[in-house]
């Protein structure tokens, strides 16, 4: 069997005393915890170009599957390198050194301007650790900080200090040729409630409101506020949440409580489908120059609503995101086409695209104060682009990977191919004829998919490999 990557996450590892010391040939010798050694930046630095990649190096041979990025804002997060919320992990590319002791993390786009940027390796609420590349015992956690050049920017103008509430319906289409968008079956259409809590006077609770006197509370996620539900069809989505009066009400740190009324409007006012006009030339991009990508008008659309487009690299990196005011990139709600700028994809990729229009019933950044506030209705076509050159062909990638307390153990798969089998395997010990299957992931269209292991539960280590039989 052919491996589709190379990449293994571990769930949970043992610590304490056990691995303490070292059996070797010669006898018994104390044990001694990696330690990085040195970063560049270093911390503390300040006007840090851009474009710099950050490097560590260590006095011990790492394990590189283990050096896995997210971001310190959650009670446990799923990896071993930590950084501020104003990073996206998911933008890091790794490369080690042939001693595997020197770690440079690229990161894709430029890192953002006037920021200051902290990481931490091996922090305690990190439930992956980095560790030495034959027993894997974790490194002695460390941390640093360091600030950008440039003046700083809010990408979508909105103060980092605030919440966000958000309430919207919304329809999902797959567009694969010329033809129009059909709906998309791997993501159906759906209702949500999201309530974030901004810096000052935290949200403790929230609940939903609708019409028929039906009152929903919000589940608590990580600080987080979410009421989610899909439906089969459109009708269904539309039966179960109808135009008329919702309101939000949340309960504050603070007292006066925080309550926002909003009007869902008729199903008709739903904005058009986005449409891809130029699919084939999205196909045979060529990177070296600037690509203009055209679409359908957003007929109807006002000066609330707007367009909104993301591109993601084959291992579910963000490339592109417009509108955004930092670099900048405009796309004004009377667009019909966007221009993706020269040297902005790379060469022989394919990548997912997704065109969003919103038609908003309510916004505001004043109504509740210190909140972003958003109700809409939506739809976003999915479609792919490529790039001529260069030949390769997108592997699998083992992504966000997450233990959630008492189990089971999440990860996403990124860069499938349609209609090709794969498996999900698991092993505790690495050695030949150990692993065994946890999911078989053959899906239609899409190129992502979701993979739970509900037996990672106990002690030990655990890790993952996606082959393709």
């Amino acid at each position: 069997m052919t491996f589709s990557t190379h990449t293994f996450v571990p769930s949970r590892r043992l610590t304490g005393l056990l691995a303490s010391l070292l059996l070797l040939a010669a006898g018994w010798q104390a044990w001694s915890q990696p330690q990085l050694i040195s970063a560049v930046p270093a911390s503390g630095a300040t006007g840090v170009p851009l474009t710099t990649a950050i490097v560590f190096t260590f006095d011990t041979p790492m394990e590189p599957a283990l050096a896995i990025h997210a971001t310190d804002t959650t009670p446990f997060a799923g990896g071993s390198i930590l950084w501020s919320a104003n990073i996206a992990p998911g933008n890091f590319q790794n490369s080690w050194n042939a001693s595997l002791t020197v770690l440079t993390c690229t990161y894709v786009g430029n890192l953002p301007a006037g920021a200051n940027v902290v990481w931490k390796i091996n922090p305690a609420n990190a439930l992956i650790k980095l560790g030495a590349e034959e027993d894997q015992f974790p490194a002695v956690p460390a941390s640093g900080s360091f600030t950008t050049a440039g003046a700083s920017c809010d990408p979508d103008g909105i103060p980092d200090s605030f919440g966000s509430i958000f309430v919207a319906k919304g329809l999902a289409y797959l567009q694969n040729s010329a033809a129009s968008p059909v709906l998309k079956p791997d993501e159906k259409p759906g209702f949500v409630a999201l309530v974030m809590s901004p810096d000052v006077n935290a949200v403790t609770s929230a609940n939903l409101l609708r019409p028929g006197s039906v009152t929903t509370p919000l589940q608590n996620v990580f600080g987080q506020f979410l009421h989610a539900e899909e439906f089969d069809t459109q009708l269904l989505l539309d039966q179960a949440y109808p135009p008329g009066s919702y309101t939000m009400n949340l309960n504050r740190q603070t007292p006066p409580n925080t309550s926002l009324p909003m009007t869902m409007p008729a199903n008709s006012a739903y904005p058009p489908t986005p449409q891809i006009g130029n699919y084939a030339a999205a196909q045979t991009i060529n990177p070296a120059l600037a690509f203009t990508l055209t679409f359908g008008a957003f007929v109807g659309g006002t000066a609330s609503d707007f367009i909104s487009l993301e591109i993601l690299d084959d291992q579910g990196r963000e490339v592109l995101s417009a509108p955004d005011l930092c670099i900048p990139l405009a796309l004004p709600v009377n667009a019909t086409s966007f221009q993706i700028p020269a040297n902005t994809l790379q060469v022989g990729r394919i990548y997912s695209g997704r065109l969003t229009f919103t038609k908003s019933f309510y916004s505001s950044t004043t109504s509740p104060a210190n909140f972003s506030s958003v109700g809409a209705l939506t739809k976003a076509t999915a479609f792919t682009l490529a790039t001529t050159g260069g030949g390769v062909v997108p592997q699998p990638q083992i992504v966000s990977p997450q233990l959630l307390p008492g189990g089971p153990f999440i990860f996403t798969v990124n860069s499938l191919t349609p209609a090709t089998t794969y498996r999900a395997e698991v092993s505790t010990t690495l050695a030949p004829g150990s692993w065994t299957t946890v999911k078989t992931i053959n899906i239609p269209t899409g190129s992502t998919d979701s993979v739970i292991d509900n037996n990672a539960t106990g002690t030990g280590q655990r890790y993952y490999r996606v082959i393709k039989p």
